[in-house]
């Protein structure tokens, strides 16, 4: 009887244990489909951390309505909505109207001396009389500067005029990593998108021919940009062996006195 009990117990605390994981663990995989509107990748956050927060999509001549839960927007994603639905996968479909005001958003970057310069211009859609927002640009390399003083997150549309948004932004230093030999490298740091060191070093290998930089070890994508990367990056060295000449003895035979070929290759004789 003790032993049953004590089997029922242990039973029990298992399964609690194993729903508070799940709870801890459990997640929303967001998709997105902008129905014309700029690409937002999708991703993943734990339920318990989110807070109902969604990215902003910007489309030329529409003013975004919010992301709705159907393709015929019946229910929008608000928090509530989604933690009754109570699932994994979670399609978003974004819901646009039709502008009848023009707003201009401005995307400004440190320049490589430190100044900033115009980076990107968009024309988004406004409403006369709503609120328009500023949506950051997702372009690697850049981090947005939230409290830069000449920052204009949002505006209200008004019948005159271009309404004009402004975000800022600083360039991130990114490292170059390259593998140019097993267990040998190197490391260049930079700010992104500025001019990329030329470097001679790992560019020479004994009995070797150099075949370039490439993203993969397999040779398969070759890295032939002349600026940082906007994240950080490794490198891989491409080789192949360089032609060797092999002098051959005759001893009073007929042939050729010498070869000429790859290393570890077929050799016609």
């Amino acid at each position: 009887m003790k032993n049953r009990l004590w089997q029922g117990l242990w039973i029990l605390l298992a399964c609690v244990m194993l729903l508070g994981c799940d709870e801890k663990t459990r997640k929303y995989e967001f998709f997105f489909h902008a129905n014309g509107g700029n690409d937002i990748p999708g991703y993943w956050v734990l339920r318990r951390e989110w807070d109902g927060t969604l990215p902003l999509p910007v489309r030329e001549g529409f003013y975004f309505d919010g992301w709705y839960l159907e393709e015929d927007f019946e229910n929008t994603a608000t928090k509530a909505a989604v933690d009754e639905r109570n699932t994994y996968h979670v399609d978003l479909y974004a819901h646009w109207i039709s502008s009848d005001q023009n707003v201009v958003l401005e995307h400004w970057v440190t320049d490589f001396d430190g100044e900033f310069i115009l980076h990107l211009t968009q024309s988004i859609g406004g409403i006369f009389g709503e609120t328009a927002f500023a949506v950051p640009m997702n372009d690697p390399g850049f981090t947005e500067i939230t409290d830069h003083p000449s920052r204009v997150p949002s505006v209200m549309v008004l019948a005159e005029g271009t309404p004009i948004l402004k975000l800022y932004y600083s360039r991130d230093t990114v490292t170059v990593t390259y593998y140019y030999y097993p267990e040998v490298t190197f490391q260049v740091t930079g700010l992104a998108y500025s001019p990329l060191p030329e470097r001679t070093e790992g560019t020479t290998h004994d009995r070797h021919v150099f075949n370039g930089w490439f993203y993969d070890w397999s040779a398969q994508w070759p890295f032939t940009s002349t600026v940082m990367p906007g994240s950080d990056t490794m490198l891989f060295a491409n080789w192949t062996f360089s032609p060797v000449t092999v002098s051959l003895s005759k001893n009073g035979g007929i042939g050729p006195d010498t070869l000429h070929g790859i290393p570890f290759t077929p050799m016609d004789l």
